[in-house]
């Protein structure tokens, strides 16, 4: 999933709201609750790498992804992976709606 939301922050300031968004995004799914463990999170520069699993119940589902700042972008890349099959279409455009709102 590839999500491209432009923006009129500084860099510093879509950098700060990107890292919260990671914490935030994946929680409250439609799925039930779903806990995120084992995050981690490594910027260089403007862009973040990160490793999360979704815990749903007893069951874990690993996560990863970039985000790029640019002075006019934000650019994030998320593999779903196994976790992405068991999401209905829905919650696909609700993850990409949470990253718009939490970024801009």
């Amino acid at each position: 999933m590839r999500i491209s939301i432009a923006h009129n922050k500084t860099v510093a300031q879509v950098i700060e709201s990107a890292d919260r968004a990671v914490d935030q995004v994946f929680k409250g799914l439609p799925l039930g609750p779903v806990e995120i463990v084992e995050q981690q999170k490594n910027w260089s520069g403007g862009v973040m790498t990160f490793h999360l699993t979704a815990k749903v119940g007893p069951l874990k589902y690993p996560v990863r992804g970039t985000v790029e700042v640019t002075e006019r972008q934000c650019i994030v890349d998320v593999d779903l992976m196994t976790f992405g099959r068991l999401l209905p279409n829905r919650a696909q455009e609700l993850i990409e709606a949470r990253w718009r709102g939490l970024i801009s």
